[in-house]
């Protein structure tokens, strides 16, 4: 266990330190929602993240 404890911790990126972060994955994670349940597209998901994301600047 602690052999791949330490493989992984030399993969594992930490969350952006940005005061807005718990917004903008909320924002990221409904978008992924509607692709995976085939409510809107990967592109107009995106489309709709990006105009999220920019709200929180």
């Amino acid at each position: 266990m602690i052999a791949a404890a330490k493989q992984s911790l030399n993969v594992m990126l930490s969350r952006p330190a940005i005061p807005a972060y718990s917004q903008l994955s909320n924002v990221l994670q409904q978008n992924l929602q509607q692709v995976l349940q085939n409510q809107a597209t990967p592109e107009a998901a995106m489309q709709a993240a990006t105009k999220g994301a920019e709200r929180l600047r």
